[in-house]
């Protein structure tokens, strides 16, 4: 069915969307994008979030299906919801054209939910330019935006969070001392911030720092303490992690510790998973396998040999 012939089914906000047949909005070129643009502002904005929000969850459940260009079209709407719900349509986006909506949003969005959500998904744009893989100029551009909203006191705390767990990956002097900075003065939740800031920027100088964290009597804490020495990869690590699994009594801590653990490798590491695999309940037995494959997969990811 040709797209003008499909459009008036989402216009018509009396069809039930559940009725409709979405998958013909995948992989739309650019003359369909323009025609449906100027269809989409018509729609009614409830309408338009139930459609994103059901491409969202089309797109997880099947690989087959790509509708980012509808969410890189929909960044621009006029309805709060549609642009956030947008933004984590394309959860795993890391295309060249999604940066510079999402950098615009990021400055300038009158939303600090959107403008928060819109730094997690530059985070992945910062990793990839801590791996060499973005455009310098691109790279400079996110580096200066992260620092301006870092930089502004009036920014809501939920967009500088969100904005320093981005530029973390960028590791430098002067970001570690930012880091340093929030984690010492910040609030619990920009210090919470600083801790996952710590494991991206890789640097093993915050290790003991984030070690500590596993003491910590706040559980979120002591959570993020163990996904961040995941992150930070580091196996001088493990041994805090081990010790801590013995002790905490946290359910959730003790899922953490596990797969960080996974994450990290090493024989000791690789030992614990056993242990635990072998004598805890079922949800830790569970998640020591999944931490054990991980972690033959990152030794062998082409599998044994035949």
């Amino acid at each position: 069915m040709a797209l003008t012939d499909y459009i008036p089914k989402l216009t018509d906000g009396s069809l039930d969307l559940e009725g409709v047949d979405l998958s013909p909005l995948s992989d739309l070129t650019r003359d369909e994008i323009e025609e449906l643009a100027l269809a989409w502002k018509e729609i009614d904005p409830k309408r338009r979030r139930n459609i994103v929000t059901t491409l969202s969850e089309k797109a997880r459940d099947s690989v087959q299906f790509d509708f980012n260009s509808i969410f890189l079209m929909s960044l621009r709407d006029s309805d709060e919801d549609v642009r956030f719900l947008s933004i984590y349509g394309l959860a795993e986006y890391e295309d060249r054209p999604g940066f510079a909506p999402l950098s615009d949003i990021l400055l300038g969005d009158e939303s600090p939910r959107v403008r928060a959500a819109a730094a997690e998904a530059l985070a992945r744009y910062a990793h990839l330019a801590a791996e060499g893989k973005l455009l310098s100029r691109n790279s400079q551009r996110l580096h200066e935006a992260f620092l301006e909203v870092l930089g502004n006191d009036l920014v809501d705390e939920q967009v500088r969070q969100k904005a320093l767990e981005g530029v973390a990956y960028y590791n430098d002097a002067d970001i570690r001392a930012l880091i340093q900075n929030f984690y010492t003065t910040g609030s619990i939740k920009m210090r919470r911030s600083a801790v996952v800031a710590m494991g991206r920027n890789g640097d093993p100088i915050w290790l003991e720092t984030i070690a500590g964290e596993l003491s910590n009597v706040r559980e979120e804490m002591r959570i993020q303490g163990a996904v961040a020495l995941g992150e930070l990869g580091e196996e001088d690590g493990v041994p805090y992690l081990i010790a801590t699994l013995k002790d905490d009594d946290s359910s959730e801590v003790q899922l953490a510790i596990i797969q960080a653990l996974g994450k990290i490798g090493g024989s000791l590491a690789k030992l614990a998973l056993k242990k635990v695999h072998e004598s805890g309940d079922e949800v830790l037995k569970e998640a020591s396998e999944e931490a054990l494959h991980q972690f033959e997969f990152d030794n062998n990811p082409l599998g044994p040999a035949v």
